[in-house]
């Protein structure tokens, strides 16, 4: 029997992969960093510090760097949260809430802009567990934030079930040992097989916890 939702961030909570592949365009272009599209959906789901790894493999002052001016770009690039809202959070999350399951958030966002986020939204009071994968020895795909998540929560992982959307985060989960449901990507698209089940909208986690 499922007691917890361990809910990712991005692409699940809010809508915010385009945002954030807008603002990615952004710098890269002022700096002068090419990639392509297959780079920037292999980066979704993904985190800066990797993200920078994966640009520059061989130069970890280059990867330092650019992550530095990275950081210092988005606190100056602001995003309205609460416009981007997920459909359906705020209904999903009271449903859960009123049959009693318990809420954990595992992202790979840094914690302080997890927590900024569930404040705007005022979200915040319904987790009682918040993991950032910058915090893990390894962030998704590893499943460290997953098992932190259960850990903290005082669960095994077949008693929880994860929401996630990207391939990265689904790996994550699954190799956590929760079955994951998938929230389909309106206007983008992610490798989302490894899932237990790919959902439509987020009104179908009560109906495939009630079945």
């Amino acid at each position: 029997m499922k007691k917890a939702v361990i809910f990712d961030m991005d692409g699940v909570i809010i809508q915010s992969e385009m945002l954030y592949q807008k603002r990615r365009n952004i710098f890269f272009e002022a700096h002068g960093i090419i990639v392509d599209d297959t780079f920037q959906r292999n980066v979704i789901g993904s985190n800066p510090v990797d993200m920078f790894a994966m640009i520059f493999p061989k130069s970890k002052d280059k990867q330092k760097e650019y992550l530095d001016k990275y950081n210092e770009f988005k606190t100056d690039y602001h995003i309205e949260f609460k416009e981007i809202l997920t459909d359906d959070i705020e209904q999903t999350l009271r449903w859960l809430k009123e049959n009693n399951y318990r809420f954990a958030l595992a992202s790979s966002g840094e914690y302080p802009i997890l927590m900024r986020i569930l404040e705007e939204t005022m979200l915040a009071p319904y987790f009682e567990v918040v993991v950032s994968g910058a915090d893990m020895p390894k962030s998704k795909p590893a499943p460290d934030v997953y098992l932190e998540a259960v850990k903290q929560l005082g669960l095994s992982p077949s008693e929880c079930v994860a929401v996630e959307d990207s391939k990265h985060g689904i790996q994550a989960s699954v190799s956590a040992g929760l079955d994951c449901l998938a929230l389909k990507p309106n206007n983008y698209e992610v490798d989302q097989q490894l899932a237990t089940q790919i959902i439509n909208s987020l009104n179908d986690i009560p109906t495939w916890l009630s079945l």
